[in-house]
């Protein structure tokens, strides 16, 4: 309940709340009746005020430093198992806190009300954690809540009163922050200040939470298409003969009838409706009556030019229009031919033209600016700076401190027993890590797991999309060429298993292409090298359970593909898969934006070094690959 009155009343993201410590909500000095929440940024975020060292005294710091060295914990938003709660960002109302703005009010008095009631319960059980929303019952009791288990109970809470679950009828978690837009909107409350309140970085980024609902839009332009109908006199006719009042439903009405179902494109048609009813009806003060709208009298603005982007995306919203109207046409303006065919009246016709995208400019090359090849050297032998894995030291610290100090822990170490660790392979790298005495009786012995850093290399290395790096059993990364195809002996290639569009039309198998790659070389160049320890590492360190079915992934892992897509893919190994997730996902792809901060990172790192090697750009600034610090 706590949990949904921050997204119903304050309008927070559904994974923000899962960052809360205790101390961070207390009454409001300004109304002591309603509860003041603060937020704080998983990682940036101020250190509780009661952090105190061994000698009892007070320390200040961020939160990551304080769950590192009070807990042995890293910040939620790091971790790869049930526990990880995302941080998507947005504006902070002061120093990395975000605070809660009830709307209605009285949401923040019954917050207060419960909080203390579940403080009562809290102070009962022990946690070896600061994050405020506790496991009371089911085990293990005192471990952190995550959003799975929050997800199921929202899910349940609304079936017991009767509502379906589903993002497009606004039932799952993330719909409250919608309904918080929607009323702020209602209220007539400032465009500026709706976007201080939910916390966005421009005003741009609240319209999809402020926009009507599809039934709100529907309402008011069938209100304004009565206005308009009550101005004619008579009902329309066609072919001179009165039309029944189906025909006067108003376009919205009919619109909401036909919405996309099943796997059709739903999101291209809902997006494409939205723009014709918003942008180009009520905002250019167009008829809705479809009779007065789709009339051969009626002198209409181009569709494609007053509404749509000008690129594809905005061609397919005028030919998703274009079927709609001619839909329209044929329901409430037609009649049947000799042979039963409908043929349209000719006092009406389509106002929307189809058009085709042969006339758009062709973009043959990125219009990103590349990163000079002698860098992209120079980041390969910052990674791989020897032959094994105990040989990447930057690596090892980069996400969090050096072997050897006390402090944060990082995503890429994962917690082993001393029976995992072999000594004497170059290639385990491990260490012990002094915490809390609290946990663990003081130190934990963990690993390192190069998986996300030697992917970044393949990155690297070759011209690659991320999601094409993943190869499935029987489709593995290496091949060997055909010889009588080739006309030279066998040598290895590199298979790359998807090309996009070009494999629409194939299976699973023979989905993806090959890609002569030259062996040797330099080791911090030769991708064969490094894909084979990695595979050997992960056979030994952690190896697979089973075959994954690619249905098994979701949002995380690739963007999104309908059941039809990916049942056609063969059930994989995955090469790049995470030791540190939790036991029942070790087998599926990592996580998509988790090189995200490796990335980042290494270029930070690299900035630095030319810094400090004074080499700049022609006009003495330095040379930066990152934007600067807001």
């Amino acid at each position: 309940m706590l949990i949904t009155l921050l997204l119903h009343g304050a309008g927070f993201r559904e994974s923000e709340p899962f960052h809360l410590y205790i101390s961070d909500v207390f009454p409001d000095p300004a109304n002591p009746s309603q509860a003041r929440v603060l937020i704080h940024h998983p990682s940036h975020g101020g250190a509780p005020a009661d952090w105190r060292d061994e000698r009892g005294k007070s320390r200040k710091g961020n939160r990551a430093e304080y769950l590192a060295q009070q807990f042995g914990l890293v910040p939620r938003n790091e971790l790869m198992d049930r526990r990880h709660a995302g941080w998507k960002g947005g504006t902070h109302d002061a120093a990395y806190y975000k605070q809660a703005y009830w709307f209605l009010p009285e949401y923040g008095k019954w917050f207060l009300q419960l909080w203390h009631r579940y403080l009562e319960q809290v102070a009962r059980i022990d946690r070896g954690h600061p994050f405020a929303f506790i496991n009371l019952s089911r085990e293990p009791v005192g471990g952190v809540y995550t959003l799975n288990q929050y997800n199921k109970a929202h899910a349940a809470a609304c079936e017991r009163i009767g509502l379906t679950v589903g993002k497009a009828l606004g039932t799952t978690p993330h719909g409250h922050r919608h309904a918080y837009g929607r009323r702020l909107r209602n209220a007539d409350v400032d465009k500026s200040l709706i976007r201080r309140f939910m916390h966005h970085a421009s005003e741009e980024s609240q319209q999809v939470y402020t926009q009507a609902t599809t039934h709100e839009a529907i309402a008011a332009l069938e209100t304004a298409a009565q206005r308009l109908r009550a101005q004619h006199a008579g009902p329309p006719t066609v072919l001179g003969r009165p039309q029944p009042a189906s025909t006067t439903r108003g376009l919205a009405r009919i619109g909401s009838g036909v919405a996309p179902r099943g796997n059709e494109r739903v999101g291209w048609r809902l997006n494409a409706l939205a723009a014709f009813f918003e942008r180009y009806l009520v905002q250019q003060g167009l008829p809705l009556d479809p009779s007065v709208f789709l009339a051969r009298s009626t002198v209409l603005p181009d569709f494609y030019r007053t509404t749509c982007p000008d690129s594809a995306n905005g061609i397919q919203y005028n030919n998703n229009i274009h079927a709609f109207l001619h839909f329209v046409l044929l329901r409430e303006f037609s009649e049947a031919d000799d042979n039963g065919q409908p043929v349209v009246s000719p006092a009406f016709r389509n106002p929307v033209l189809r058009m085709s995208k042969s006339g758009l400019p062709r973009r043959d090359e990125s219009v990103h600016s590349p990163l000079p090849y002698g860098y992209i050297d120079e980041l390969r032998q910052m990674l791989a700076a020897g032959p094994n894995f105990c040989d990447w030291p930057w690596a090892q610290s980069a996400l969090g401190v050096e072997i050897g100090q006390r402090g944060q822990g990082a995503p890429d170490w994962f917690e082993v027993t001393e029976g995992q660790i072999d000594r004497n392979d170059p290639d385990c790298v491990w260490r012990v890590r002094k915490v809390s005495p609290k946990y663990r009786g003081g130190q934990v012995l963990e690993m390192w797991s190069p998986v996300r850093w030697v992917a970044l290399l393949v990155k690297l290395i070759l011209p690659l999309r991320t999601f094409q790096r993943t190869t499935p059993l029987q489709q593995g990364v290496f091949r060997r060429s055909n010889p009588l195809s080739d006309g030279k002996d066998a040598s290895t290639v590199l298979h790359i298993n998807t090309n996009k569009t070009a494999d629409i039309a194939k299976s699973g198998t023979e989905k993806g292409y090959v890609l002569p790659w030259s062996l040797g070389g330099p080791v911090h160049q030769d991708v064969f090298y490094w894909l084979e320890k990695l595979r050997n590492w992960q056979e030994k360190y952690n190896p697979v359970s089973r075959r994954a079915a690619w249905t098994e992934l979701d949002g995380r892992h690739i963007k999104a593909k309908s059941e039809v897509q990916l049942a056609g893919y063969p059930d994989a190994c995955f090469l790049f898969r995470f030791p540190e997730a939790r036991d029942d996902e070790r087998h599926l792809a990592m996580v998509d934006g988790s090189m995200d901060r490796a990335w980042f990172v290494l270029l930070e790192a690299l900035e630095l070094r030319l810094a400090d090697l004074g080499e700049t750009h022609r006009n003495g600034n330095p040379i930066r690959f990152l934007p600067p610090p807001e």
